[in-house]
C-alpha cells in the first residue's frame, strides 16, 4: 500500500491510522450536533420569520401612511393606531397557527412511530412556539407602525 502511495504521490508522506483509534474522534464530533441543532431551531427560526413579518408590515403600513396620516389629524392616538394594525394580523397569525396545529401533530406523530424509543407528545411543545411567535408576532408590528404613528401627519398627507 506505501509502495502505491509512494507511485502516485511521491511527495506526500504515507500517514495511516487504524479506524479503531479514529472513532473516538467521529463520537465526540457528533456529541456537537444537538447544540448545532438547537441553535437552528431558536436562533435562526424567529430571526427568519422576524424578517418576513417584518417586511410584510412594512409594506402593509407604507401603503397606508395617508390613512394613519388622517387618522392622527382626526384625533387618533398612537395606541389606538398600533390596536388596530395588530388586531390584523395577530389575527393572521392565530388562524395560521390554528390551521397548522392539526397537521403539525399528525405528521410529528406519524414521524414518531417509526422510532423504536419515542416520546410523547404534549401540548406545550406546540404551544411555546406558537406563543414565542405571537410575541415576536407582536414586537415587529408594534416597531413597525409605532414608527410610522408617531411621525408627523403632515408630512404623510402633503405628498398629494
Amino acid at each position: 500500500m506505501e509502495r502505491k502511495w509512494h507511485d502516485v504521490f511521491p511527495e506526500d508522506p504515507f500517514v495511516y491510522a487504524f479506524m479503531d483509534d479514529r472513532g473516538g474522534g467521529i463520537v465526540q464530533g457528533r456529541a456537537s450536533t444537538p447544540k448545532s441543532c438547537w441553535y437552528r431551531h431558536w436562533c435562526d427560526g424567529p430571526v427568519i420569520v422576524a424578517i418576513g413579518m417584518l417586511g410584510m408590515v412594512s409594506l402593509a403600513v407604507s401603503r397606508r401612511v395617508k390613512e394613519i396620516g388622517v387618522r392622527k389629524v382626526l384625533g387618533a392616538s398612537v395606541w389606538s393606531i398600533l390596536q388596530l394594525f395588530s388586531k390584523e394580523y395577530i389575527s393572521i397569525v392565530a388562524i395560521s397557527f390554528v390551521l397548522a396545529l392539526p397537521l403539525a401533530w399528525f405528521e410529528i406523530d406519524n414521524w414518531l412511530q417509526g422510532f423504536a424509543f419515542r416520546i410523547g407528545l404534549q401540548w406545550w411543545m406546540f404551544a411555546l412556539p406558537g406563543a414565542v411567535l405571537m410575541i415576536l408576532a407582536l414586537m415587529v408590528i408594534s416597531f413597525t407602525t409605532r414608527k410610522a404613528a408617531v411621525s408627523n401627519p403632515v408630512d404623510a398627507l402633503r405628498t398629494e
